[in-house]
């Protein structure tokens, strides 16, 4: 049986993850969310399923350890100054890495949390994909394309390619740090490829369904809201 870990697996992109995944037999889910954006609710239409198990902990607190049969795993510490208090997880063939803040007002609030904890965190996960042979998907953005002027263009050639020119913006501009943030994560991703982790960086374009929360500063959510009113 496959084992995916879902970091941020409590929000709106990780719960449409959980969904597809425990919707083939042969997968279990660990998520993986300290519920500062997601919900815990969206896991309530999967009661009873015991092919998914979800903490609600940040990913600082995922460790890697030995497991009882002697497979390498992973140790989830409840309380990190007390050894005592250790979740064993089985050892993920897969992680998808989805965890991170999201919203430009939260983001201009605290952008040194934002700034410190999405390269961190994404060193920290592709670390321990090296020691279990994981293979890892991070979760970039289209954001780090700032201020590229082809992702506007009407031309009939593709827009943008990853390997042109980024320009995220002066420094001075706080918005232009959750760009560099992510652009770090990557950087940190590509450096355990090159020591032979398997890793996928997807960019995400304007993702839009079920569950986006307009209080998160998404539009569309907060269109339709108004449209109901």
């Amino acid at each position: 049986m496959t084992t995916a870990l879902v970091t941020g697996g409590a929000g709106f992109i990780g719960s449409h993850l959980i969904d597809a995944l425990l919707a083939t037999e042969d997968v279990r889910v660990h998520s993986l969310d300290n519920l500062s954006t997601g919900e815990r609710s969206t896991f309530y239409r999967h009661v009873g399923n015991d092919r998914l198990v979800y903490s609600t902990l940040s990913v600082a607190r995922l460790s890697s350890g030995i497991l009882n049969d002697g497979c390498g795993g992973l140790m989830l510490r409840e309380h990190p100054a007390d050894t005592d208090h250790i979740c064993a997880l089985a050892q993920p063939n897969v992680i998808f890495h989805l965890a991170g803040h999201l919203g430009v007002d939260h983001i201009m609030e605290a952008p040194d949390v934002m700034l410190r904890e999405h390269p961190a965190d994404t060193d920290h996960i592709c670390a321990l994909a090296q020691q279990m042979g994981s293979v890892v998907v991070i979760a970039s953005t289209s954001e780090v394309y700032a201020l590229n002027d082809r992702l506007w263009t009407t031309e009939t050639e593709p827009h943008v390619r990853e390997t042109d020119p980024l320009l995220v913006g002066p420094s001075h501009i706080l918005r232009s740090g959750y760009a560099v943030s992510k652009l770090l994560a990557e950087h940190l991703a590509l450096m355990w490829a090159r020591r032979g982790v398997r890793v996928v960086i997807a960019r995400i374009f304007n993702a839009v369904g079920p569950r986006q929360r307009a209080e998160r500063g998404c539009v569309l959510p907060k269109f339709c809201r108004a449209a109901v009113r």
